[in-house]
């Protein structure tokens, strides 16, 4: 039996692990229509068992119920029929045992199967749903294994999930051809940069010619002009967009570690690239301080910039390709934890970079990049003991202060080994 859109059904789910947990979750995001009533598997006695069953302390279900129980409620009209949630390899077993007992089983439906292209790293997906910065459906292999694109950009290609078959969700609107880079948090100058742009490259370099799916941001549209894609390639999509789109022909392009030797390899042909089209520029200065002007400021007096004949830059007041100069060119660069950090890909061989973190927030993300392309990093921590009240609130958006003299002596050893490899 095959669930449609304006059906409202009640169901028992058939499986008692992982898989299971992940249709509810979706079930009660997406498809109000169903509503589930009982959890069943065979392994029900030994899950009964368990003092820490998730059904019945976290999904609210008064125990996990046997086949002779699911035939019950089915008898008696409680439910219309089940949804099996095991692993693909135990599904036609569990349907087969159902059936024979007189259960109706719904079917879920495979809609994505993947094929390879050009390369192990790039799959075509025949159809594909979501939601701006959610996959709302699920994509299959040509094995039958299903997976969810990584969100995070450390996992390789994809992230596995459990193996199962989903229902093609409801959509607002159908696009045919098209590589879809909405990934959480892209919205970021620094996860664009870091977890996009390999993406957009390797597309580009494999001659793929659909259109790519982005998040409407200034400096995205900046970036893509900067790579050389033509806009009327692009469909930009706002974050807070609330519409399901249906992809038919898209591709997925592969996600790579920012530590790994294929992603850092692709940003560093890009950079090289941008420096050889930006050629040195004296206008631009040797040392620069990258104030922040939101949350996360370090405060400290900022005399001693002065003193060592450092200038401010506000990346707010520069398009990107004039902050891209600023690093290009600059031989020091301090800044405050942040996305404009993201640029420091861009400083030539040798340079230094001195980030400052406050103690609740300490995240070094940029030294696989620097290490990879010959870019020296300093680190400056704050000043003081963090209070249980910041540790507590996690403290990433909190200002700190930093030590001045920590500071005097960090940019003093800089600028005398730059005046040294200089001399």
């Amino acid at each position: 039996m095959e669930i449609k859109y304006d059906d409202h059904i009640k169901v028992i789910l058939w499986g008692g692990g992982r898989n299971s947990q992940n249709i509810l979750k979706e079930i009660k995001r997406h498809w109000r229509g169903i509503d589930v009533i009982g959890i069943a598997d065979n392994g029900c006695y030994s899950l009964n068992k368990y003092n820490d069953n998730k059904w019945v302390h976290e999904y609210g279900f008064e125990r996990v119920l046997c086949v002779s129980e699911v035939k019950e409620h089915f008898q008696n009209k409680k439910i219309d029929g089940v949804i099996i949630g095991t692993q693909a390899k135990y599904y036609d077993g569990i349907k087969y045992q159902l059936e024979i007992e007189g259960i109706d089983v719904y079917e879920w439906k495979k809609i994505n199967v993947l094929e390879d292209r050009s390369s192990d790293e790039f799959y075509h997906v025949d159809e594909l749903y979501l939601k701006s910065t959610e996959l709302i459906g699920w994509t299959y292999t040509k094995y039958g294994d299903v997976y969810n694109e990584c969100t995070n950009g450390r996992g390789g290609p994809f992230i596995g999930c459990p193996e199962r078959e989903i229902l093609s969700p409801q959509y607002d609107e159908t696009i045919e051809d098209a590589c879809p880079l909405l990934r959480l948090w892209t919205v970021n100058y620094f996860h664009f940069m870091h977890e996009i742009v390999d993406k957009l490259l390797l597309c580009e370099e494999n001659g793929y010619k659909g259109k790519y799916l982005l998040y409407n941001k200034k400096y995205i549209r900046e970036l893509v002009s900067i790579i050389g894609i033509d806009q009327s390639r692009i469909i930009y999509i706002d974050s807070n967009d609330e519409r399901i789109y249906r992809i038919i022909n898209a591709m997925m392009a592969p996600a790579f570690s920012i530590s790994s030797k294929k992603g850092l390899s692709i940003l560093k042909e890009f950079a090289d690239k941008l420096r050889e089209s930006f050629s040195p520029d004296k206008s631009y200065p040797d040392f620069i301080y990258v104030k922040r002007i939101g949350v996360r400021k370090a405060i400290f007096d900022e005399e001693i910039l002065s003193e060592f004949g450092i200038e401010i830059m506000i990346p707010e007041e520069y398009p990107v390709e004039e902050q891209i100069k600023f690093f290009q060119n600059a031989k020091l660069v301090i800044t405050p934890h942040g996305a404009a950090g993201a640029n420091s890909m861009y400083m030539s061989q040798n340079a230094f970079f001195v980030e400052t973190f406050p103690r609740a927030w300490i995240n070094p993300t940029y030294i696989p990049v620097l290490v990879y392309m010959h870019i020296n990093y300093r680190m400056i921590v704050e000043s003081g003991i963090v209070t249980e009240d910041r540790i507590e609130r996690g403290g990433q958006t909190d200002d700190y202060v930093i030590d001045g003299d920590i500071l005097r002596m960090t940019i003093q050893e800089c600028i005398e080994s730059i005046g040294s490899r200089d001399a």
